[in-house]
């Protein structure tokens, strides 16, 4: 049976205006008041030609509440949500003005948290495990910590494109060994591409993971000089909370995807493995020179600042 989720909240938020768009599954939007309300009726989104009718009709296999700033909704109206989706899992889906509730405000409790950049991989492994095994990391207990789901993540499972050979673009050994010992739990195989030359890397490498912090110049010069020498490899980019637009300038520049540090071991394997599937074709190299460095020491590490860990 087709996967169907129903979307409610802020949804027509910016944030997750790309994401709603591009969803591959049956889905329905509704506001909040017309979903807790004692006769809810919503407009189908799936194209079934059903039109206006009672929710009470529908299954769904997911609720997500959008939420695109902090303390938007009260504890009430999730409990609500929460009655509503009954057994199915209910998810908040958080926009970028939500970063850091943890600090400054209380998390919803009782459902699950994923971020919007984070949305597209989590959703793709949730509608996998659903359709092969009937439930879903989603389906955890709602008293489950973000510690607990990392804890179910096992680097032996059977993944396609076993055999990858991710380069890495970092420019300390320090940010290589976080994400080379990472990559290394999906048996894929890493390379330093900061410390190869590009002939030893034709071939070879599959994707390139670029570390980040920040959307900087030394950032766009490293991505122009990927993009022109090694232009037949997918980017995948890891950087400290991007925002919209952050993802949609780097995508402009040909970055393929955005992770968000920190991020789980699974939104890594998950990306990397999307990017590699979705452009097959062997790298091709123009050159035998090795990536510039920034000008100064100085800018290196104002680029670099503290980094964020796994």
């Amino acid at each position: 049976m087709a996967t169907r989720i129903l979307i409610t909240g802020d949804y027509w938020h910016s944030d997750f205006k790309d994401l709603i768009a591009g969803c591959s599954v049956s889905t329905t939007l509704v506001t909040t008041d017309k979903l807790l309300a004692p006769q809810n009726e919503a407009v189908s989104q799936s194209g079934s030609g059903k039109g206006v009718r009672a929710l009470s009709e529908d299954a769904f296999d997911l609720v997500a509440i959008a939420q695109s700033r902090q303390g938007q909704f009260d504890q009430s109206l999730i409990d609500g949500v929460k009655a509503f989706a009954g057994t199915s899992p209910v998810v908040m889906l958080l926009g970028s003005w939500c970063e850091g509730e943890h600090r400054s405000d209380r998390p919803a409790e009782g459902v699950k948290r994923v971020f919007w950049h984070q949305w597209q991989g989590r959703f793709s492994t949730f509608v996998d495990q659903l359709a092969k095994e009937g439930i879903t990391l989603w389906h955890g207990p709602n008293t489950e910590t973000d510690a607990d789901r990392v804890g179910t993540f096992l680097p032996g499972e059977s993944y396609s494109g076993n055999n990858l050979c991710v380069g890495i673009s970092a420019w300390n050994v320090e940010s290589y060994n976080v994400l080379s010992e990472a990559v290394k739990t999906f048996g894929w195989q890493t390379r330093w591409v900061e410390r190869s030359s590009l002939a030893s890397l034709a071939g070879a490498v599959n994707v390139i993971c670029i570390d980040a912090n920040a959307l900087d110049e030394h950032l766009e010069r490293r991505v122009a000089w990927l993009k022109e020498k090694v232009f037949e490899v997918p980017l995948v980019l890891t950087l400290n909370f991007p925002r919209h637009h952050e993802v949609a300038d780097l995508q402009n520049m040909g970055i393929t995807h955005v992770i968000s540090k920190p991020f789980e071991l699974n939104d890594l394997r998950v990306t990397i493995a999307t990017a590699a599937e979705s452009h097959l074709i062997a790298p091709a190299v123009a050159s035998t020179s090795t990536i510039p460095a920034p000008k100064t020491s100085k800018s290196l590490r104002s680029a670099n600042g503290q980094r964020s860990s796994v």
